[in-house]
């Protein structure tokens, strides 16, 4: 119980915001709630973390678009991500170790069963994993979340403040 906790507090920032690219359009730079007709500008967020905002569209630029519409790979990403046998504080970084080469294992193989070509998965494959570190190497948007949330405490939620460690 104590790793998934971990698990999920470290890498929840990370995993929120890859799960924005899809609702991204990079054109625009507007955020589509889904469901809703609300459409978020970021340029507000640029003022607020410059170097995390440009990062973070750059990276997105980088994607290829097929990768950001695939639901299926964005959400074994986000697994591969989560199960991080990096991540401070872990009781079994080998049994998480574990999880993550299952996912990246399942993530092998759905994009051979997507693509025509074998040599073509191996090599979406093979970006995809470097995008996942270049993600989780240069940005770092933990830190910003944090320091938003904090200034505007009284309006962030019990299970949001016990994500954060506010509690």
């Amino acid at each position: 119980m104590e790793d998934r906790m971990c698990l999920i507090k470290r890498n929840f920032a990370d995993i929120l915001l890859f799960r924005a690219t899809v609702l991204i359009d990079i054109q625009t730079e507007s955020l589509q709630i889904p469901k809703t007709p609300v459409v978020l500008q970021l340029s507000g967020l640029r003022s607020f973390a410059s170097s995390t905002y440009n990062a973070y569209i750059s990276f997105m630029k980088s994607l290829r678009p097929n990768w950001r519409t695939d639901t299926k790979a964005n959400m074994l990403v986000m697994a591969i991500m989560l199960f991080n046998p990096d991540t401070p504080n872990l009781q079994n970084p080998d049994i998480i170790r574990l999880h993550q080469f299952n996912y990246v294992y399942l993530l092998k193989r759905y994009l051979e069963f997507r693509c025509c070509l074998f040599c073509n998965s191996r090599c979406d494959f093979y970006d995809l994993m470097m995008k996942i570190g270049e993600f989780q190497e240069t940005i770092h948007i933990r830190e910003n979340i944090i320091e938003l949330a904090f200034q505007f405490r009284e309006a962030v939620g019990p299970l949001t403040s016990e994500i954060l460690g506010f509690l």
